[in-house]
């Protein structure tokens, strides 16, 4: 990972079992992950909730709010003490914009289709259960 000691963004520490995101809500910002464990996971149609995975050290989590610009599918979850590089969506979105426009847009799409995959998963999941 880079050096962030210089970095001109926010860093935030969060505890264990600390809400990072609920899903539903507006995305403002991402988190680059520097230390800890954060669990990401959905609601099915029936409300059960469904763990999705765990991201660590040097992953990046809430992106897909930024790129579509939809409300988070998931919410993230601090499964230990957690600090992050916090990413807000005005720099984000000013680095998209920089992007050669047929990325940018291929960048969407895939945000798009991950989404749909997941909560087909997710689904799918709670129907086993």
């Amino acid at each position: 990972m880079t050096d962030t000691a210089k970095s001109p963004f926010e860093r935030r520490v969060f505890g264990t079992g600390s809400i990072l995101f609920k899903e539903g809500a507006d995305g403002n910002e991402a988190f680059l992950i520097e230390n800890g464990k954060v669990e990401i996971a959905m609601r099915g149609r029936n409300e059960r909730r469904v763990a999705l995975g765990v991201l660590g050290r040097g992953e990046l989590v809430g992106e897909m709010a930024l790129i579509s610009g939809a409300p988070r599918i998931a919410s993230a979850v601090a499964l230990t003490d957690v600090s992050v590089i916090v990413i807000p969506r005005s720099d984000f979105e000013a680095r998209i914009a920089a992007m050669d426009p047929v990325m940018a847009r291929v960048l969407q799409t895939l945000t798009r289709k991950l989404q749909v995959l997941s909560e087909q998963h997710v689904d799918e999941v709670v129907k086993i259960r």
